[in-house]
């Protein structure tokens, strides 16, 4: 007998073997002798002498209770209750799709360097003293996307303060409530028609304050633009000349006729220099919404949800 590879077959007294120990027969004994623990054996015949190597092949019971928290856009954490073979176990690998992560001794494990909006299966396999490891459990998670602002077009709008601008980009998602008008802005009290709406009638139009539009960068030479529903849209209106405005953003001037949809993002100019940037794909507390063109030019948020993309 040259290998022992069912540890089931032996009933050991005292601390148990190591893998690769070997086990010598003492008839006198009756009993399988190796360093100082006694083993007795079961049904096996055997002769004076006799040795037996063990070999664990046995793998260790799998983690329960794996679940996913702390979800972000790059990072997650991973945590189980620890396996039943508890007194074998040496430690936790940690696997996303068959590439080795990590290996933990603890039942807990942060894993980060994720992409955004992103599927990833992870698995946790048991490991015991003899390096086998358990099937695993896995587990299917998302990274979130960039956020953005919701607006419901009924009560939720964007004010800026004063500031003095020639341009001004807005890249946002609409969704117009149908048989009214919606403005997705509005610089009326700095420039008597700087306005950009959609009618009642489902068409879009610009006031005549602005010498160009630009839709995704195009220039449109029509006073009606046509900008698509429901798709990611970057409108850049140009004026011929500086103006001082608290323009509003999803709404008329007066906070009315407000406009539905999602908005990611809005940038200023003045002689082409960034006067704010206002980035809402950056999840911030508050109604205070940050201006991280370092020229602290905060705006104010009126209602709005806060969503995640993708």
């Amino acid at each position: 007998m040259s290998n022992l590879r069912d540890l089931d077959d032996i009933d050991l007294k005292t601390t148990p073997p190591s893998n690769n120990d070997v086990l010598t027969y003492d008839s006198t004994k009756t009993k399988w002798i190796s360093k100082s623990f006694p083993v007795s054996f079961e049904d096996w015949t055997v002769e004076e002498g006799e040795t037996v190597t063990i070999i664990d092949e046995k793998p260790p019971a799998d983690v329960s209770n794996l679940i996913v928290s702390n979800i972000d856009k790059t990072s997650i954490t991973l945590s189980w209750t620890e396996s039943s073979s508890l007194e074998d176990i040496k430690d936790y690998t940690i696997y996303n799709g068959t590439t080795l992560l990590g290996i933990v001794t603890g039942t807990t494990f942060d894993i980060t360097g994720l992409i955004l909006s992103t599927k990833y299966t992870f698995t946790v396999k048991s490991r015991d003293s003899s390096n086998n490891e358990s099937s695993g459990i896995s587990i299917d998670t998302k990274t979130l996307g960039n956020y953005a602002i919701s607006m419901n077009g009924i009560s939720d709008y964007i004010k800026l303060q004063p500031l003095i601008f020639d341009c001004i980009e807005l890249t946002c998602s609409v969704e117009p409530l149908p048989k009214v008008w919606s403005y997705y802005l509005d610089a009326r009290n700095g420039t008597p028609l700087g306005y950009i709406a959609r009618n009642s009638a489902g068409t879009d139009s610009y006031g005549s304050s602005w010498s160009a539009i630009y839709i995704n960068g195009v220039l449109k030479t029509s006073s009606k633009p046509s900008i698509m529903s429901n798709t990611k849209t970057t409108i850049k209106g140009v004026l011929s000349s500086s103006v001082k405005d608290d323009i509003n953003i999803f709404s008329n001037s007066s906070g009315n006729e407000k406009m539905k949809g999602i908005i990611y993002e809005v940038k200023l100019y003045n002689d082409s220099m960034l006067v704010a940037h206002y980035d809402l794909t950056q999840q911030f507390t508050g109604t205070i919404i940050p201006d991280i063109s370092g020229n602290r030019k905060v705006a104010t948020l009126y209602g709005g949800t806060w969503i995640t993309q993708g």
